[in-house]
Protein backbone atom coordinates (compact mmCIF):
# COMPACT_ATOMS: atom_id res chain seq x y z
CA UNK A 1 0.00 0.00 0.00
CA UNK A 2 2.91 2.40 0.89
CA UNK A 3 4.33 1.51 -2.25
CA UNK A 4 1.43 2.93 -3.95
CA UNK A 5 1.17 6.18 -2.76
CA UNK A 6 4.71 6.82 -3.28
CA UNK A 7 4.27 6.19 -7.01
CA UNK A 8 0.81 8.26 -6.67
CA UNK A 9 3.26 10.93 -5.42
CA UNK A 10 6.18 10.15 -7.99
CA UNK A 11 3.82 10.82 -10.58
CA UNK A 12 1.72 13.68 -9.47
CA UNK A 13 5.40 15.58 -9.25
CA UNK A 14 6.23 14.07 -12.89
CA UNK A 15 3.11 16.06 -13.96
CA UNK A 16 3.57 19.05 -12.40
CA UNK A 17 7.12 19.01 -14.24
CA UNK A 18 5.32 17.91 -17.50
CA UNK A 19 2.92 21.44 -17.22
CA UNK A 20 6.37 23.65 -16.53
CA UNK A 21 8.01 21.99 -19.48
CA UNK A 22 4.90 22.35 -22.12
CA UNK A 23 4.87 26.10 -20.69
CA UNK A 24 8.45 26.67 -21.87
CA UNK A 25 7.73 25.05 -25.08
CA UNK A 26 4.84 27.51 -26.04
CA UNK A 27 6.03 30.45 -25.16
CA UNK A 28 3.06 30.73 -22.24
CA UNK A 29 3.52 33.20 -19.02
CA UNK A 30 3.71 32.12 -15.59
CA UNK A 31 3.38 34.77 -13.41
CA UNK A 32 -0.18 34.59 -13.20
CA UNK A 33 -0.57 30.28 -13.66
CA UNK A 34 -1.65 28.50 -11.17
CA UNK A 35 -1.95 24.61 -10.96
CA UNK A 36 -3.94 22.53 -8.12
CA UNK A 37 -3.93 19.15 -8.57
CA UNK A 38 -5.41 16.78 -5.80
CA UNK A 39 -3.82 13.87 -4.17
CA UNK A 40 -4.39 10.93 -1.93
CA UNK A 41 -3.68 11.37 1.35
CA UNK A 42 -4.76 8.68 4.18
CA UNK A 43 -5.63 11.29 7.20
CA UNK A 44 -6.19 10.44 11.03
CA UNK A 45 -9.48 8.33 10.06
CA UNK A 46 -7.81 6.38 6.95
CA UNK A 47 -10.24 8.28 4.57
CA UNK A 48 -9.46 12.16 4.11
CA UNK A 49 -8.23 14.01 1.06
CA UNK A 50 -6.43 16.99 1.18
CA UNK A 51 -5.86 20.02 -2.07
CA UNK A 52 -2.55 21.26 -2.79
CA UNK A 53 -2.15 24.30 -4.44
CA UNK A 54 1.42 25.18 -6.42
CA UNK A 55 1.74 28.41 -7.37
CA UNK A 56 4.08 28.15 -10.49
CA UNK A 57 6.16 30.79 -10.17
CA UNK A 58 7.56 29.87 -6.80
CA UNK A 59 8.45 26.87 -8.91
CA UNK A 60 10.41 28.55 -11.52
CA UNK A 61 13.34 31.03 -10.23
CA UNK A 62 14.00 34.09 -12.45
CA UNK A 63 11.86 33.16 -15.46
CA UNK A 64 12.01 36.08 -17.71
CA UNK A 65 9.82 35.48 -20.93
CA UNK A 66 11.70 37.18 -23.23
CA UNK A 67 14.20 33.98 -23.22
CA UNK A 68 11.22 31.79 -24.33
CA UNK A 69 10.56 34.17 -27.38
CA UNK A 70 9.43 32.19 -30.28
CA UNK A 71 11.96 32.99 -33.52
CA UNK A 72 10.34 34.50 -36.45
CA UNK A 73 12.40 34.03 -39.70
CA UNK A 74 13.87 37.07 -41.00
CA UNK A 75 12.76 38.62 -44.65
CA UNK A 76 15.41 39.03 -47.40
CA UNK A 77 15.06 43.03 -46.83
CA UNK A 78 15.55 42.42 -43.35
CA UNK A 79 18.79 40.28 -43.92
CA UNK A 80 20.06 43.11 -46.04
CA UNK A 81 19.36 45.79 -43.73
CA UNK A 82 21.29 44.19 -41.26
CA UNK A 83 24.21 43.32 -43.31
CA UNK A 84 24.72 45.56 -45.85
CA UNK A 85 26.56 49.02 -44.71
CA UNK A 86 25.06 51.57 -46.66
CA UNK A 87 28.54 53.80 -46.89
CA UNK A 88 30.73 50.95 -47.92
CA UNK A 89 27.95 50.07 -50.68
CA UNK A 90 28.24 53.61 -51.85
CA UNK A 91 31.92 53.62 -51.75
CA UNK A 92 32.18 50.82 -53.66
CA UNK A 93 29.71 51.15 -56.12
CA UNK A 94 31.36 54.78 -56.95
CA UNK A 95 34.26 52.82 -57.88
CA UNK A 96 32.74 50.28 -59.84
CA UNK A 97 30.53 52.71 -61.78
CA UNK A 98 33.76 54.93 -62.37
CA UNK A 99 35.73 51.96 -64.04
CA UNK A 100 33.01 51.97 -66.89
CA UNK A 101 34.40 48.29 -68.23
CA UNK A 102 31.68 46.34 -66.18
CA UNK A 103 28.79 48.57 -67.10
CA UNK A 104 25.50 46.33 -68.15
CA UNK A 105 24.77 48.66 -70.67
CA UNK A 106 27.54 47.86 -72.48
CA UNK A 107 28.51 44.48 -71.17
CA UNK A 108 25.09 42.59 -71.26
CA UNK A 109 23.07 43.72 -74.83
CA UNK A 110 19.74 42.30 -75.36
CA UNK A 111 19.23 41.09 -78.89
CA UNK A 112 16.02 40.39 -79.45
CA UNK A 113 16.38 41.12 -83.53
CA UNK A 114 16.80 38.56 -86.35
CA UNK A 115 19.69 36.11 -86.24
CA UNK A 116 22.32 36.08 -88.94
CA UNK A 117 26.07 35.08 -89.07
CA UNK A 118 27.37 38.35 -88.06
CA UNK A 119 25.20 39.54 -86.00
CA UNK A 120 28.03 39.61 -83.01
CA UNK A 121 31.15 41.07 -84.97
CA UNK A 122 27.89 43.97 -85.82
CA UNK A 123 27.64 45.00 -82.25
CA UNK A 124 31.74 44.52 -81.78
CA UNK A 125 33.10 47.56 -79.60
CA UNK A 126 30.23 49.44 -79.39
CA UNK A 127 30.45 52.72 -77.17
CA UNK A 128 26.82 53.24 -76.56
CA UNK A 129 24.32 50.71 -76.29
CA UNK A 130 22.48 50.35 -79.89
CA UNK A 131 18.37 51.78 -80.03
CA UNK A 132 17.58 48.46 -80.88
CA UNK A 133 18.74 46.60 -77.94
CA UNK A 134 16.37 46.73 -75.47
CA UNK A 135 17.69 47.92 -71.64
CA UNK A 136 18.36 45.37 -68.87
CA UNK A 137 16.50 47.00 -65.91
CA UNK A 138 17.37 47.36 -62.55
CA UNK A 139 16.67 45.53 -59.37
CA UNK A 140 16.71 45.84 -55.63
CA UNK A 141 18.00 42.00 -54.77
CA UNK A 142 20.02 39.86 -56.33
CA UNK A 143 21.31 36.57 -56.14
CA UNK A 144 24.09 35.54 -57.57
CA UNK A 145 24.70 30.92 -57.85
CA UNK A 146 28.27 29.76 -57.80
CA UNK A 147 28.58 25.64 -58.58
CA UNK A 148 30.73 25.16 -55.48
CA UNK A 149 29.98 21.79 -53.62
CA UNK A 150 28.75 23.87 -50.72
CA UNK A 151 25.59 24.22 -51.74
CA UNK A 152 24.78 20.95 -51.43
CA UNK A 153 22.62 20.21 -48.47
CA UNK A 154 22.12 24.13 -47.50
CA UNK A 155 18.82 24.25 -47.98
CA UNK A 156 19.15 27.75 -49.51
CA UNK A 157 16.81 27.31 -52.35
CA UNK A 158 13.70 29.55 -50.76
CA UNK A 159 15.87 32.32 -49.83
CA UNK A 160 17.36 32.39 -53.54
CA UNK A 161 14.11 32.36 -55.18
CA UNK A 162 13.15 35.29 -53.14
CA UNK A 163 15.23 37.72 -54.82
CA UNK A 164 13.91 39.65 -57.61
CA UNK A 165 17.03 38.97 -59.87
CA UNK A 166 18.82 35.13 -59.87
CA UNK A 167 22.05 34.65 -61.72
CA UNK A 168 23.47 31.55 -62.54
CA UNK A 169 26.69 30.32 -64.38
CA UNK A 170 27.22 27.51 -67.30
CA UNK A 171 23.86 25.54 -67.29
CA UNK A 172 24.35 24.17 -63.29
CA UNK A 173 20.82 22.17 -63.17
CA UNK A 174 18.68 22.97 -60.75
CA UNK A 175 15.99 20.03 -61.20
CA UNK A 176 16.78 17.58 -58.71
CA UNK A 177 18.55 20.30 -56.24
CA UNK A 178 15.67 22.68 -56.08
CA UNK A 179 16.12 22.81 -51.71
CA UNK A 180 19.10 23.91 -52.02
CA UNK A 181 19.46 26.45 -55.15
CA UNK A 182 16.35 27.14 -55.94
CA UNK A 183 14.89 27.02 -59.12
CA UNK A 184 14.28 30.59 -60.57
CA UNK A 185 17.11 31.76 -63.34
CA UNK A 186 16.65 35.24 -64.58
CA UNK A 187 20.10 34.88 -66.31
CA UNK A 188 22.31 31.94 -67.14
CA UNK A 189 25.91 32.75 -67.96
CA UNK A 190 27.75 30.52 -70.46
CA UNK A 191 31.48 30.53 -71.19
CA UNK A 192 33.14 29.36 -74.55
CA UNK A 193 34.22 26.26 -73.70
CA UNK A 194 30.50 25.09 -72.91
CA UNK A 195 29.43 26.73 -76.32
CA UNK A 196 31.94 24.76 -78.46
CA UNK A 197 30.99 21.43 -76.23
CA UNK A 198 27.46 21.88 -76.72
CA UNK A 199 27.43 23.14 -80.64
CA UNK A 200 30.01 19.76 -80.99
CA UNK A 201 26.58 17.40 -79.92
CA UNK A 202 24.47 19.07 -82.02
CA UNK A 203 24.55 15.44 -84.40
CA UNK A 204 25.16 13.63 -81.19
CA UNK A 205 21.67 11.65 -80.93
CA UNK A 206 22.82 11.17 -77.43
CA UNK A 207 23.82 14.63 -75.66
CA UNK A 208 21.64 16.61 -77.98
CA UNK A 209 18.09 15.70 -76.03
CA UNK A 210 20.01 16.44 -72.78
CA UNK A 211 20.95 19.73 -73.69
CA UNK A 212 17.56 20.06 -75.18
CA UNK A 213 15.90 19.59 -71.66
CA UNK A 214 18.36 21.76 -69.88
CA UNK A 215 17.38 24.33 -71.93
CA UNK A 216 14.04 24.19 -72.09
CA UNK A 217 13.62 23.84 -68.04
CA UNK A 218 15.21 27.62 -68.39
CA UNK A 219 11.46 29.89 -69.50
CA UNK A 220 12.11 33.18 -70.00
CA UNK A 221 15.68 33.31 -69.36
CA UNK A 222 18.95 35.62 -70.53
CA UNK A 223 21.53 33.43 -72.18
CA UNK A 224 24.39 36.18 -72.06
CA UNK A 225 26.92 35.08 -73.60
CA UNK A 226 30.29 36.47 -71.38
CA UNK A 227 33.33 35.85 -73.82
CA UNK A 228 31.42 36.21 -77.02
CA UNK A 229 34.72 37.95 -79.16
CA UNK A 230 37.11 35.96 -79.47
CA UNK A 231 38.25 34.26 -82.59
CA UNK A 232 35.57 34.33 -85.57
CA UNK A 233 35.22 30.29 -85.07
CA UNK A 234 34.32 30.98 -81.49
CA UNK A 235 31.49 33.47 -83.07
CA UNK A 236 29.84 30.90 -85.53
CA UNK A 237 29.71 28.32 -82.60
CA UNK A 238 27.69 30.96 -80.44
CA UNK A 239 25.47 31.96 -83.62
CA UNK A 240 24.88 28.36 -84.17
CA UNK A 241 23.69 27.64 -80.16
CA UNK A 242 21.46 30.94 -81.07
CA UNK A 243 19.84 29.52 -83.77
CA UNK A 244 19.82 26.16 -82.25
CA UNK A 245 17.22 27.88 -79.34
CA UNK A 246 15.60 29.70 -81.86
CA UNK A 247 14.84 27.22 -83.81
CA UNK A 248 13.49 25.29 -81.18
CA UNK A 249 11.24 27.94 -79.37
CA UNK A 250 12.96 28.01 -76.59
CA UNK A 251 12.03 31.09 -74.58
CA UNK A 252 15.66 32.69 -74.52
CA UNK A 253 16.55 35.96 -74.53
CA UNK A 254 20.27 36.39 -75.97
CA UNK A 255 22.71 38.93 -74.35
CA UNK A 256 26.45 39.51 -74.97
CA UNK A 257 29.03 41.99 -74.24
CA UNK A 258 29.92 44.95 -77.18
CA UNK A 259 33.77 43.90 -76.18
CA UNK A 260 36.09 41.59 -73.79
CA UNK A 261 35.60 42.07 -69.93
CA UNK A 262 38.63 43.64 -68.64
CA UNK A 263 38.56 42.50 -64.72
CA UNK A 264 42.52 41.94 -63.85
CA UNK A 265 43.21 45.81 -63.19
CA UNK A 266 40.10 46.00 -61.22
CA UNK A 267 40.47 43.24 -58.70
CA UNK A 268 44.24 42.39 -59.04
CA UNK A 269 43.77 38.68 -60.36
CA UNK A 270 45.09 37.09 -63.20
CA UNK A 271 42.06 35.11 -65.28
CA UNK A 272 39.17 35.36 -62.74
CA UNK A 273 36.35 32.95 -62.88
CA UNK A 274 32.70 33.24 -64.17
CA UNK A 275 31.24 34.13 -61.30
CA UNK A 276 33.61 36.70 -60.21
CA UNK A 277 33.04 38.49 -63.54
CA UNK A 278 29.56 38.08 -63.04
CA UNK A 279 29.27 39.67 -59.74
CA UNK A 280 31.52 42.77 -61.48
CA UNK A 281 28.41 42.91 -64.20
CA UNK A 282 25.66 42.53 -61.70
CA UNK A 283 27.15 45.52 -59.56
CA UNK A 284 26.30 47.96 -61.91
CA UNK A 285 22.62 47.23 -61.97
CA UNK A 286 22.06 45.36 -58.64
CA UNK A 287 21.33 47.21 -55.71
CA UNK A 288 22.04 44.74 -53.23
CA UNK A 289 23.67 41.13 -54.12
CA UNK A 290 24.31 38.13 -52.66
CA UNK A 291 25.97 35.45 -53.45
CA UNK A 292 25.95 31.49 -53.04
CA UNK A 293 28.07 28.54 -54.12
CA UNK A 294 30.93 30.81 -54.06
CA UNK A 295 33.32 28.32 -52.16
CA UNK A 296 36.67 26.93 -53.13
CA UNK A 297 37.46 24.33 -50.95
CA UNK A 298 37.19 20.84 -50.60
CA UNK A 299 36.48 20.88 -46.65
CA UNK A 300 33.01 22.87 -45.57
CA UNK A 301 33.61 25.30 -43.06
CA UNK A 302 31.73 22.45 -40.22
CA UNK A 303 34.31 20.01 -41.95
CA UNK A 304 32.65 18.50 -43.97
CA UNK A 305 33.74 16.99 -47.73
CA UNK A 306 32.61 18.70 -50.34
CA UNK A 307 32.68 18.08 -54.69
CA UNK A 308 33.88 20.16 -56.89
CA UNK A 309 30.32 20.88 -57.53
CA UNK A 310 27.27 20.37 -55.69
CA UNK A 311 25.38 18.56 -58.73
CA UNK A 312 28.41 16.03 -59.20
CA UNK A 313 30.90 14.10 -57.62
CA UNK A 314 33.92 15.00 -59.13
CA UNK A 315 37.16 15.44 -56.85
CA UNK A 316 38.03 19.51 -55.94
CA UNK A 317 40.44 21.20 -58.77
CA UNK A 318 41.08 24.62 -58.93
CA UNK A 319 41.67 26.21 -62.72
CA UNK A 320 41.49 30.22 -61.63
CA UNK A 321 42.84 32.06 -58.73
CA UNK A 322 40.10 30.80 -56.30
CA UNK A 323 41.85 31.75 -52.96
CA UNK A 324 42.54 35.19 -54.44
CA UNK A 325 38.76 35.32 -55.70
CA UNK A 326 37.56 34.08 -52.45
CA UNK A 327 39.39 36.54 -49.76
CA UNK A 328 37.87 39.38 -51.79
CA UNK A 329 34.74 38.52 -51.43
CA UNK A 330 34.86 37.53 -47.92
CA UNK A 331 36.09 41.24 -47.41
CA UNK A 332 33.71 42.87 -49.08
CA UNK A 333 31.49 40.86 -46.88
CA UNK A 334 32.76 41.60 -43.85
CA UNK A 335 32.66 45.34 -44.79
CA UNK A 336 28.87 44.85 -45.50
CA UNK A 337 29.08 45.68 -49.04
CA UNK A 338 27.50 42.02 -50.21
CA UNK A 339 26.73 39.10 -48.58
CA UNK A 340 28.28 36.02 -49.03
CA UNK A 341 26.49 32.85 -47.66
CA UNK A 342 28.96 29.37 -47.31
CA UNK A 343 26.53 27.89 -44.42
CA UNK A 344 23.32 26.30 -43.83
CA UNK A 345 20.44 29.10 -45.04
CA UNK A 346 18.23 27.46 -41.93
Amino acid sequence: MATNYLLKGVISILSVYSFLIICIISNQGFSNVQHFYTRSKKGDNGTGRRTVAFNMTRLVVGVNNSNFSTHTELSLSEKFSRHINQQALAKFKKKIVKYKRFDAKLCILLYDGNLHSDMFKNWYNKKTRPKDSPPLGTYDTCAIVGNSGVLKHSHCGKEIDEHDFVIRNNMAPTEGFENDVGTKTSLMSINGELVKKITNCFENATCRPTYLKKFKVLNDTILWFSRVFSPSSRQMQYYALSTFIRNHSIPFRIGFPTKPLSTTEFWNIKRVSSGLMMFSVAATFCRNITLYGFYPYSTSPSGRQLTYHYYDQFSFKNSHDMNSEYKTLTTLNKTGVIRVITDDCN
